[in-house]
């Protein structure tokens, strides 16, 4: 009787040590197991639209305008993006034609809905100011006064001084460097285009205020090859100063009669002269000494953060790639601008409502914002979206641009100027 007792108590006893452990891992019915950590939500990218030339007349330009965009996403993408969003470039191939522009941003606004846009060229960017106006669509543009002017209430903004700007560093640069006891002789050699005769009138403008007078001004249709008259009427001149505005530069320099040597100074008065073409225009020979306004950061520079971060770049993407100019500058001025600008409106009303209107609101609170040295420090305003202003005058020189003068900025504009109907008589 003991020994069946013993035998019970051991055989109890193994059924409760099989079955604790299996009921320690049961749970109980109806309980919902253990849940694993939620993974974290991707964040929403933020897509900035190109509308640019990549297969067109001017491609050799703005293919590096594109470079430099995609570039800089790249790199604010491997900081961490914007507030933790990715950054992404959209482009699309405009051949520098309008319509092919306001095709193309249709496509970015409507199929893509991008967050803003950068565009390349004049007359495009000019054609889409009213269609970003009434779609709330912030863009910077190319420095074209009808398409930045009227500034309040409109979405576009330049991402480099515009002509005017340009013209009116030019004068008083001069002003600083003549010596002489009576005016100089100063000349204008222009293309008939829209843009070269709204300098004119701000050469002019100054030259009356320094009590001076511009003569001769030649006046050539676009295209123009031979360029005989008017190297002659220049040469007669015996000019102090010859200012080249329009895309005569190289053909009128190919006329070894109008060499910018002493005691003329020739001087380019559209500047971008830093660009990529113009070593490759002027070579050893053609241009040398010839003087420019210029905006941007000289790829030589390279104690300037600006130029050793976009080394960096170009080594990385595009090793092959020896120099960047003007072109190169303008996209990075834009998308730097537009990152900041993109950064305060996220902190602002949050991702989900990223918009035109907070990127445009975003923008006008820039206040001599450093532009990492890329451009002078810019300002916008609900009234004043033309940005950067001060410039320094540069000198090709032996295949090479020199910087020739601390950053100059222009006068003060009067009243009428900031009609946009005054630079269209």
């Amino acid at each position: 009787m003991r020994n069946s007792k013993g035998i019970l108590v051991t055989l109890v006893l193994v059924a409760l040590l099989i079955a604790i452990p299996s009921a320690a891992g049961c749970a109980p019915k109806g309980a919902a197991p253990p849940s694993a950590p939620t993974p974290e939500k991707p964040k929403g990218e933020i897509r900035i639209g190109d509308l640019t030339d990549l297969t067109g007349p001017l491609s050799v330009l703005y293919t590096a305008s594109t470079q430099a965009l995609e570039e800089y996403a790249s790199y604010i993408n491997e900081q961490g993006g914007i507030n933790g969003h990715p950054v992404k470039i959209i482009s699309v191939d405009t051949r520098y034609d309008v319509a092919a522009h306001i095709s193309g941003y249709e496509k970015l606004r409507t199929v893509d809905k991008v967050h803003a846009i950068h565009i390349d060229g004049s007359g495009g960017s000019a054609a889409i100011k009213p269609r970003a106006d009434q779609d709330k669509m912030s863009v910077m543009v190319s420095p074209e006064l009808t398409a930045l002017l009227p500034s309040t209430n409109s979405y576009t903004f330049a991402y480099a001084p515009n002509y005017i700007f340009r013209a009116q560093v030019v004068m008083p640069w001069i002003k600083s460097q003549w010596k002489g006891t009576t005016a100089p002789r100063i000349g204008l050699a222009m293309e008939d285009v829209v843009w070269v005769w709204t300098q004119r009138t701000a050469l002019e403008a100054l030259a009356k205020e320094y009590g001076w007078k511009i003569d001769p001004i030649t006046v050539t249709p676009p295209g123009t090859v031979d360029l005989t008259s008017e190297v002659l009427k220049h040469m007669q001149a015996k000019e102090d100063y010859l200012l080249i505005g329009g895309m005569l530069v190289a053909p009128f320099l190919k006329d070894p009669r109008m060499a910018p040597t002493p005691p003329m100074t020739t001087i380019y008065s559209p500047g971008n002269m830093s660009s990529a073409v113009m070593p490759a225009l002027f070579g050893e020979k053609i241009g040398q000494g010839i003087v420019a306004p210029e905006a941007f950061r000289l790829w030589h520079e390279t104690d300037a953060p600006s130029v050793k971060l976009a080394r960096e770049l170009t080594a990385k993407y595009h090793p092959e790639v020896k120099y960047r100019g003007a072109e190169y500058w303008w996209a990075m001025s834009s998308i730097n601008v537009l990152s900041e600008a993109i950064k305060r409106a996220i902190g602002k009303v949050g991702y989900d409502k990223l918009d035109g209107t907070a990127i445009k609101a975003a923008l006008e609170t820039f206040k001599d914002f450093d532009n990492k040295g890329i451009t002078a420090p810019i300002t916008y305003t609900s009234t004043d979206h033309l940005g950067p202003r001060a410039m320094r005058m540069i000198q090709y020189k032996a295949g090479n641009f020199e910087v020739i003068s601390d950053w100059i900025s222009p006068p003060v504009w009067p009243s009428e100027w900031w009609n946009v109907d005054y630079w269209k008589k």
